[in-house]
């Protein structure tokens, strides 16, 4: 379940054109590309891209999957 959770962890923060290298570190924590990134999650669903852009400025770099999701199909 963890390398599910990494993966789309991994899948969400990255950009789906270019890969990435993605190892966890002795201490557990998320390395991509070589730098360590601290995953700061948010479950709440923005309802639109102004709110998800305040969201981003406000650090998180991780939306509950459905935001990312249903923004593709607009």
């Amino acid at each position: 379940m963890k390398t599910i959770q990494i993966l789309l962890a991994i899948s969400l923060i990255t950009p789906c054109l270019r890969a990435a290298t993605a190892v966890v570190d002795d201490d557990g924590m998320l390395q991509v590309n070589g730098n360590r990134l601290f995953v700061l999650g948010l479950y709440e669903n923005p309802k639109d891209d102004v709110k998800l852009a305040e969201v981003a400025e406000a650090g998180f770099n991780l939306v509950h999957g459905t935001a990312a999701l249903d923004s593709l199909n607009r």
